[in-house]
């Protein structure tokens, strides 16, 4: 049974807001014509602050302060709920009525009529995938830890997202973001590949036994079978069939971008992403894969434009720093390069896969020594492993090829995502040429 939380209020002045044909009020829901379209309770506050601004901007801390009172918010858990709002709204006919005004917020771009109600107080409900008011709690804790991609935050976000399934072990919305989280994690380098792709699946089956048709957690499946454990095409199949089902899942698209730079084909890659990119533009992960599938695919010039802005938008995303740092470095840009380095270092200079990054930087500027000292950190690191592949530009830039090809073995026997997700990297084009190496993706 689904648990309601009521929330009363005094006599107050609410208008219904009408645009594009549909009639919003913010205690009835949504509606075309006579059918009530179903809106999730952010989504919904995030709509009646852009339509009650008729048009104006609305800037992007009233929203975070409005949907998230009292929380510290990463952009991306607006970008997500932008994004979601945005896909309800297309689904029903209407598409690009909310514009995003870069480094301000977001408004309107339809007209907006106001026909003012009065409430005889408020009877809003927001309904709740699970009975156990302490199961939610610890649910929406996750979602706000996991926003934050430091590996201790991440940490905390499955901490949370366990007890709540403790507590309603058919929690699916809590199972399901254990697998996202899961692989992020995994990606990331802070867990090992046969304990992310163990936990994660067994999330997995567990939402899709109560959820068969559920999209996201069978596109994750579809990628934890694919990617992590080696069945390509196995993986994609499942992928694929996730989105028939559901087209427009923006995550589905850059996921499968994955398998495609797997398979080798960048360009393939490239588009997947952009298609994801399109579907969700607010997304900093469908961002940083657009940039990373950009470089794989040559088109260094966009991917690096594309970093640039978001290090100075988001100066504390370490992501932004390193991408453009490298990016800039394959271009033999040192100043920028540099100077972009030295901002993801002092972001996460305990981050392996960071330091392993900055090495290829420093290498790639002439700095044979330091490349050689942060390659060694990156190597050696045991708390968070460093995925290997991460490790084999620098190795490559100092002339240690045979260790770089020692690491790509390593790396698949190990499961690591990035086995397949740097086959299509520049970087590496002349050492997947080596005969040692001509079986090792079939």
């Amino acid at each position: 049974m689904k648990r309601k939380a009521f929330n009363s209020g005094a006599l107050t002045s609410v208008p219904t807001y009408l645009f594009a044909g549909l009639r919003f009020h913010p205690d009835k829901g949504l509606f075309q014509e006579d059918n009530r379209l179903s809106v999730p309770p952010k989504e919904a506050q995030l709509l009646e602050l852009l339509l009650s601004a008729n048009g104006s901007v609305v800037p992007q801390a009233s929203i975070e302060k409005t949907l998230w009172p009292r929380q510290q918010v990463r952009y991306e858990s607006l970008a997500r709920c932008v994004y979601s709002l945005r896909k309800l709204l297309r689904r029903s006919g209407v598409d690009g009525c909310i514009e995003t005004v870069p480094k301000h917020g977001y408004r309107m771009t339809v007209p907006v009529q106001r026909a003012p109600q009065v409430r005889p107080g408020s009877a809003r409900f927001d309904s709740v995938e699970t009975s156990s008011a302490t199961a939610y709690s610890y649910y929406m804790s996750a979602l706000r830890e996991a926003s934050n991609p430091r590996p201790e935050k991440l940490e905390l976000a499955i901490d949370f997202l366990h007890r709540a399934v403790e507590l309603d072990p058919d929690y699916s919305a809590a199972l399901a973001e254990i697998a996202d989280v899961t692989m992020y994690q995994c990606v990331r380098g802070y867990v090992a590949p046969d304990v992310a792709r163990d936990r994660a699946l067994h999330a997995c089956r567990t939402v899709v036994h109560h959820h068969a048709l559920h999209v996201p957690t069978r596109v994750i499946q579809g990628w934890f079978e694919g990617i992590v454990g080696q069945q390509l095409q196995h993986g994609l199949a499942m992928l694929d069939a996730a989105l028939q089902d559901d087209p427009e899942y923006a995550a589905g698209h850059a996921h499968r971008s994955w398998f495609m730079r797997g398979m080798g084909d960048a360009e393939a890659a490239a588009r997947d992403q952009e298609h994801g990119f399109k579907l969700n533009p607010e997304s900093l992960l469908n961002r940083h894969g657009l940039a990373c599938t950009l470089f794989h695919s040559q088109d260094v010039e966009r991917a690096i434009a594309l970093e640039a802005e978001l290090a100075e938008t988001y100066p504390d995303d370490d992501t932004a720093h390193t991408y453009l740092a490298v990016f800039s470095a394959y271009l033999g840009r040192g100043g920028q390069a540099l100077k972009a380095a030295a901002r993801a270092m002092t972001l996460s200079c305990d981050i392996p896969a960071v330091v392993a990054n900055i090495a290829y930087v420093e290498a790639a500027v002439g700095n044979c020594n330091k490349a050689a000292e942060l390659a060694r950190f990156a190597l050696e690191a045991d708390r968070y492993r460093c995925p290997r592949p991460h490790l084999m530009p620098v190795l490559c830039e100092l002339g240690r090829e045979d260790e770089a090809v020692a690491l790509l073995l390593e790396s698949k026997q190990e499961h690591c995502p990035w086995f397949y997700g740097m086959r299509t990297d520049p970087r590496l084009a002349h050492l997947l040429r080596d005969d040692r190496l001509a079986t090792v993706y079939d």
